[in-house]
């Protein structure tokens, strides 16, 4: 039964507490040493047999949603056991690779543009949310630029990606306390680095808080911060 239990939360979150008997793991990127504590480290090489990320280059990290601001009010997305997700992420150095406008020949733009494309519109946040297909399990939200029409005539140039979300219908699962959950990830780009994480997908009104915090948070675990060498 707990075999079963592990497996079915694996979609969602794929994860394990690292640095055994230490109380924070040290990584570099670039020129910066970070330390994070051994709470906020992910280590998926239990489970994928990958070879942890380059510490050189980024890392993973776990923030629990009680340990992000209380102003923000976040709504977490939820685990097959109905429990609140953590958000989840890769933090590295800023490349010059599409984060938030991608090419036209990007598969993002081909299938929101598609004759028989599903799009939803929303005048409020003006925004638009391109569906992959019509299972509707995945999709794009564009967020269109200020003054742009509010339509696929407008990706991508006049549009940015805000967020992919993916929904995950739990089904028939073991110890199944929700029928299903969605969950969106975000890139962006702040103080030379290249963040992406994962959240509720109740929160997009909330990015640009989440990512204020996250650089916050970021910027919190420099070892020369944290106080640990």
């Amino acid at each position: 039964m707990q075999r079963n239990r592990t497996v079915a939360v694996l979609p969602f979150i794929l994860l394990l507490l690292g640095c055994k008997g230490e109380d924070v793991h040290r990584v570099m990127i670039g020129e910066v040493a970070y330390c994070l504590p051994r709470k906020n480290v992910i280590d998926v090489s239990w489970y994928t047999g990958m070879k942890p990320l380059p510490t050189d280059k980024d890392f993973a990290f776990l923030l629990p949603a009680a340990d992000l601001p209380k102003s923000i009010d976040y709504v977490p997305s939820l685990s097959v056991l109905g429990e609140p997700l953590p958000v989840t992420g890769v933090v590295g150095i800023e490349s010059s690779a599409m984060i938030a406008r991608p090419p036209l020949d990007h598969h993002w733009v081909q299938f929101a543009k598609a004759p028989d494309a599903a799009i939803e519109v929303n005048t409020k946040a003006h925004r638009l949310v391109a569906f992959e297909d019509p299972s509707r399990q995945f999709w794009i939200v564009w967020q269109v630029d200020t003054g742009a029409n509010l339509a696929v005539t407008s990706l991508p140039q006049a549009a940015r990606v805000l967020a992919s979300c993916r929904k995950t219908d739990f089904g028939s699962a073991p110890g199944n306390k929700v029928q299903a959950s969605t969950s969106c990830r975000r890139t962006f780009a702040a103080e030379g680095l290249r963040i992406s994480y994962s959240f509720g997908d109740s929160s997009l009104d909330l990015v640009p808080q989440l990512d204020a915090a996250l650089v916050k948070q970021v910027n919190a675990w420099k070892c020369n911060r944290a106080g640990a060498a």
